[in-house]
């Protein structure tokens, strides 16, 4: 079903599709309705769904309520209303969402202003969150580098090798090795395992954890260290083993997340998943000038495109995927 106009009122069942269009339309899944698919591409929509699917497409804007729904943003998108429970996926740029109890990822390069509670968040590197009010009860989990955060009262989790930018006081970061935190504000706690991990933070409490080492920069800072005995050393080691496992699945669900949804091609995305070279300047052989993908794009995908990193197809010939979305490059709340 395509809607336009204004004002429209819509009501669905399950099983059905959607091309949410226009502008102040109101789409409502009546009672015991589910695994509906709606693409939203106007503006100030209200839609009412649960246990469905929902694409907001790049500047559209829409009031979402209802439960456990999984929901997209491609960018300059507006999601506001109760939306509680399920997934949310962001690509791009300038990008803001009302949603509480959510699995949320940030894609490499995207831009989220969130407002919510006990939400559980994954950033993929050189992204931006802002999140509005207290973030107690949330929990951040950063990889890749250049990511930057402002959040109060939150918790942090940084894998190996991740670069976080933090703003905001109050909050609990957890380094699990060759890190580096900037804290622009006071106030922080930060709990140190693995080796090389940097900090430049101020008026915060730092604990080495075990046989953790940091080089710690600023001022009014309390470093302190576990108990050395072998039992406790021995402690730690588990600790930081087992977060170290937390995070590698946090890291495998959400991919696991962004190739379904990609695979997912009733969502229309506008812009390329992936980009191809083949030695002779650019290639893109699955859209055309529209950002659409083109017919047998699947096939051609399944025989040709792998992963440099992992060697496996990017997209399987049945399942899940494993592209990587678009990227955004300029600060979003600057």
């Amino acid at each position: 079903m395509e809607v336009d106009g204004s004002r429209n009122r819509i009501t669905i069942g399950s099983n059905d599709y959607v091309d949410l269009g226009g502008t102040g339309n109101t789409l409502t899944e009546a009672a015991g309705g589910k695994d509906n698919q709606v693409v939203v591409t106007g503006q100030n929509e209200v839609v009412t769904l649960s246990n469905s699917d929902i694409a907001l497409q790049e500047n559209s804007s829409a009031t979402v309520n209802g439960r456990n729904n999984d929901i997209t943003q491609e960018g300059h998108s507006t999601l506001s209303g109760s939306a509680s429970g399920g997934t949310l996926m962001v690509w791009g740029e300038d990008n803001i969402a009302t949603i509480s109890n959510a699995s949320v990822s940030l894609t490499e390069g995207a831009e989220l202003q969130l407002t919510g509670r006990n939400d559980k968040i994954v950033m993929a590197g050189e992204g931006e969150l802002v999140i509005k009010g207290s973030a107690a009860g949330t929990t951040v989990n950063v990889f890749g580098e250049n990511n930057q955060v402002t959040m109060t009262g939150g918790s942090v989790m940084m894998a190996e090798g991740a670069e976080l930018d933090l703003a905001g006081r109050g909050n609990m970061i957890t380094m699990l090795g060759e890190g580096e935190l900037h804290a622009s504000d006071r106030g922080q706690r930060v709990q140190v395992y693995g080796d090389n991990n940097q900090a430049w933070v101020n008026g915060s409490t730092v604990t080495e954890h075990g046989t953790a080492d940091i080089d710690l920069y600023g001022t009014g800072n309390a470093l302190r260290a576990t108990s050395q005995r072998a039992d406790q050393v021995r402690y730690e080691a588990m600790s930081y083993h087992e977060y170290q496992q937390l995070m590698d699945s946090v890291w495998a669900q959400n991919e696991v997340r962004k190739d379904d949804t990609l695979s997912q091609h009733w969502r229309d995305f506008r812009q390329p998943a992936l980009s191809l070279d083949d030695g002779m300047g650019f290639v893109d052989p699955l859209w055309n000038s529209e950002g659409v993908q083109s017919q047998g794009a699947q096939a051609w995908l399944t025989g040709n495109a792998s992963s440099p990193l992992t060697s496996r197809p990017l997209i399987a010939a049945s399942g899940s995927s494993s592209t990587s979305g678009s990227s955004g490059s300029s600060s979003l709340f600057s």
